[in-house]
């Protein structure tokens, strides 16, 4: 078979697949179409004062309430107001304090708060007088080997786009981000789960005047906002994660760093994740409405469906930095051509050419961050 005919095949099966994607979506049963409550919470053995040591700004432990609609295109209502606590098998209490600029959102304030391992914990809350629920009892798993390297290789995915009004399926090239498993010989099998925190470095190409911003650091929490499940038996492999495009990717052209957090939990946790990754586009449980997933929360008062689940994993990080230079292959700023471009023309150029914080596809800052470089 030549390889022309073999890249042919490989874009017919593509598209195949694109179509049935769009016309056979995945049929489930669904039950109890009422509105409900959802619950994000999770804890790990890693402390407040720890996660700043990966390095990074930090992370509480957090738990989201929402009210939940079948109803498609609406905003589910965050619930402020609840009293949530976390509780362990000891005696031992902790309150969560909502956040004052973001209702619905609960942070354990404590810096040197971990799980630790033997002790069993569970989530309580209290939304009224007639609401409230509870998790069951968690705790951590057995001890996983320790976060591997990360690495990338250079590769291509077919993607579709729309050209001249109409889908094309197109060869993208780009990098592979991947960490490696190190070999072990445990008996039983590692549930992982992997999240991204992407910051990137932008430089305007042409400062307005003395005072303008040329470098800022950007964030944006909906670039790689995907996570990755992966089962473990032996290690002594890369396990791919994310996929990085290059071309015409604004990210990648100066300092690129990418916060990999791995988490190794439960079973029963994993289950959730997946299932919840095969009802849900991007894999969170506010996305859409998810409907018959195993939940550990019950309801000790009030009859409202749950979706949720508290977590209880081991949480190791690593801070991965690119360059777009270790290429094997050159990349155009097509930052400054598009920017010339502007300039140029008869309007008026885009913010980001002539000051950084005018950047448009992120949060820009010009403070430097005290670990970036680390």
């Amino acid at each position: 078979m030549t390889r022309r005919l073999q890249i042919h095949l490989l874009l017919v099966f593509a598209v195949v697949l694109l179509q049935q994607s769009c016309t056979e979506p995945f049929d489930f049963l669904v039950e109890n179409q009422e509105p409900g409550i959802a619950i994000e919470s999770q804890i790990s053995d890693v402390s407040y004062t720890e996660t700043l040591e990966y390095p990074s700004d930090g992370r509480y432990f957090e738990v989201i309430l929402r009210r939940t609609s079948d109803v498609t295109n609406t905003h589910d209502e965050m619930i402020s107001g609840a009293t949530v606590m976390l509780n362990d098998d000891n005696g031992m209490e902790w309150c969560y304090t909502e956040a004052p600029t973001d209702p619905g959102k609960y942070y354990l304030l404590d810096d040197d708060f971990e799980a630790v391992e033997g002790r069993k914990y569970k989530i309580t809350v209290q939304v009224s007088d007639e609401e409230s629920y509870e998790s069951s009892w968690e705790q951590l798993p057995d001890p996983a080997p320790g976060i591997g390297d990360i690495n990338f290789k250079e590769s291509e995915i077919l993607k579709q786009t729309i050209e001249l009004g109409e889908e094309v399926i197109k060869s993208v090239p780009g990098i592979w981000v991947g960490v490696e498993l190190p070999n072990h010989h445990q008996e039983h099998e590692f549930f992982y789960r992997w999240d991204f925190e992407p910051m990137w470095v932008f430089e305007t190409p042409f400062p307005a005047n003395s005072q303008s911003n040329r470098i800022c650091w950007i964030t944006n929490p909906n670039y790689l906002s995907d996570y990755e499940l992966h089962i473990d038996n032996v290690g002594g492999y890369t396990k791919d994660l994310t996929f990085i495009e290059v071309p015409v990717n604004d990210r990648i052209l100066w300092d690129f760093s990418l916060l990999l957090r791995q988490y190794v939990m439960s079973e029963d946790y994993y289950n959730f994740w997946s299932e919840l990754k095969g009802q849900t586009q991007r894999g969170t449980i506010f996305d859409a409405p998810p409907f018959n997933l195993k939940t550990n929360f019950v309801a000790t008062s009030g009859d409202l469906k749950i979706s949720g689940y508290f977590g209880v994993v081991q949480e190791q990080a690593r801070r991965w930095y690119f360059d777009v230079g270790d290429l094997s292959y050159g990349t155009e700023n097509f930052v400054k051509r598009v920017c010339e471009q502007d300039i140029s023309g008869p309007g008026f150029p885009a913010p980001q050419c002539l000051d950084c914080m005018g950047y448009d596809n992120g949060t820009p800052t010009n403070v430097r961050p005290e670990w970036w470089g680390i």
